[in-house]
């Protein structure tokens, strides 16, 4: 009897196209329409499962695991992870009202800052708007969450239009901050220098009962050459020459906040949620004979001893990620996060397709691509794919080694080989190498994944090419 092979697809948005899970879809449905004999059986209906059709007597089984790594789309992946939608309202990034969702399964809400507050919503970034820029809704979506019922709060804090050091955030969960003036700090980067005091009980109170978990691929310490305001805060529309500037506004502010808060790390209540956190992208795993491939992207080389705005991921989302482990939060790889929502270990798969818009070297640190890519070998090599309660996908048992593969499909990828073989993928095709131009690929990208699928079809179980 003819094996069906497994092939599960984790894909990440293609930005400016399409999302996640359309991603999947259209790929999905390139790989059935090249099957023989495609029957209407469906996936099992497991916990969030996507209801991908399974192609009968062509040896396929495709199951889809739309996935993010904690920019715009944590939300939609956590969805189709199976959770449910509650939608809130909140300030968007210059303090217009917007309406958001939060996903919510089990006393686990997932929140997305890019979809209060993120720079997508933005028409025109400049220095104004910078200054202006705030995490106020991110705050007010933490709350509802757990006002909701939530116990455990998963944020996804890519995607900021601000460098505001989530004071924004800070205050919309009760936290009293105070100017020179004496009055309440105002909103934006442009106040930072501005904090004089700070008190961080109201926002605690605020959270007692509920966890935070950073869900974030960046490793940028809070100040300093590779932080906040000198790597991100320029394509936020900060000039380039206040940068310098900026960075001692949220050094200060940091200097306040750790003060005046009783979060000296020395001796401070929250030290430990500094020492303690989880790197933001997973390391390698030791596998025998079958390596699995280090994506831990840029080596952290900031000194951390006794300094949290050095620990790596605190200039997250303009130093959202400081504020946020000041409250306690623990921070792990955005995309380690999402996969354990869909259950992606339990797939038991025989190919693992990944994949993204641009597949580039930013690919490579802690992206969805290469963290899928890394789990894939790992469950392989351990030899065991442990069915977890509750998860979105679920397949048969562990096949030959031989037939296992990690293929990447992507609008254009800009890596060499050896980069690729580091990251464990076998191979990789693009939209761009079916079409003209950047722009028709954009355009067309769902018909050209499809088309791909179909060649992918053919090649894996369907008729032969």
């Amino acid at each position: 009897m003819r094996h069906m092979r497994t092939v599960l697809l984790a894909l990440d948005k293609f930005k400016g196209s399409l999302t996640a899970a359309d991603a999947c879809a259209a790929l999905a449905r390139g790989l059935h329409s090249a099957a023989r004999g495609t029957q209407a059986a469906r996936a099992p209906e497991a916990s969030g499962a996507s209801g991908a059709p399974v192609s009968s007597g062509t040896g396929l089984r495709v199951l889809t695991v739309p996935v993010a790594d904690g920019g715009d789309g944590t939300v939609d992946a956590a969805l189709a992870a199976g959770f449910v939608p509650l939608a809130v309202e909140v300030a968007g990034p210059l303090g217009e009202p917007r309406t958001v969702r939060i996903a919510r399964r089990d006393g686990v809400a997932v929140v997305e800052l890019a979809e209060c507050c993120g720079l997508v919503h933005v028409d025109a970034p400049g220095p104004e708007t910078h200054a202006r820029a705030s995490t106020r809704g991110l705050g007010e979506a933490i709350a509802a969450a757990v006002a909701d019922g939530a116990r455990e709060v998963v944020v996804g804090i890519g995607g900021s239009a601000s460098t505001d050091l989530g004071l924004g955030m800070l205050a919309a969960l009760g936290a009293d901050l105070r100017g020179d003036d004496g009055r309440p700090l105002p909103e934006g980067s442009a106040a930072l220098r501005s904090l004089v005091s700070a008190d961080l009980s109201g926002a605690r109170a605020a959270l007692e009962g509920a966890t935070l978990t950073i869900a974030s691929d960046v490793t940028a310490p809070l100040t300093g050459p590779d932080g906040a305001a000198h790597v991100f805060a320029a394509q936020k529309g900060a000039p380039e020459d206040s940068l310098g500037q900026l960075d001692e506004d949220l050094a200060h502010a940091a200097d306040v906040l750790l003060r005046d808060a009783d979060t000296n790390p020395r001796r401070g209540p929250q030290s430990d949620a500094f020492a303690g956190s989880e790197p933001s992208c997973p390391g390698p795993v030791p596998t025998g004979p079958d390596l699995v491939p280090d994506v831990t992207g840029k080596a952290d080389t900031t000194d951390v001893s006794g300094d949290p705005t050095a620990s790596a991921g605190a200039g997250a989302a303009g130093g959202t990620g400081f504020a946020l482990t000041l409250l306690g939060a623990q921070t792990r790889s955005g995309a380690e996060v999402l996969l354990d929502m869909a259950g992606f270990d339990s797939a038991a798969a025989d190919v693992v397709i990944v994949g993204e818009g641009s597949l580039d070297a930013q690919s490579l640190q802690g992206k969805a691509p290469a963290v899928a890519a890394a789990r894939a070998r790992s469950v392989w090599a351990q030899g065991a794919s442990p069915q977890r309660q509750g998860s979105s996908v679920s397949g048969s048992g562990p096949t030959s080694h031989r037939s296992r593969t990690v293929l990447a499909v992507a609008g254009r990828a800009d890596l060499r080989s050896e980069d690729l073989t580091a990251a464990g993928i076998d191979r990789v095709l693009t939209l761009r190498e079916r079409t003209a131009s950047d722009e028709d690929s954009i355009a067309r990208a769902a018909e050209l994944l499809e088309d791909l699928g179909r060649q992918l079809g053919h090649e894996l179980g369907g008729d032969p090419a």
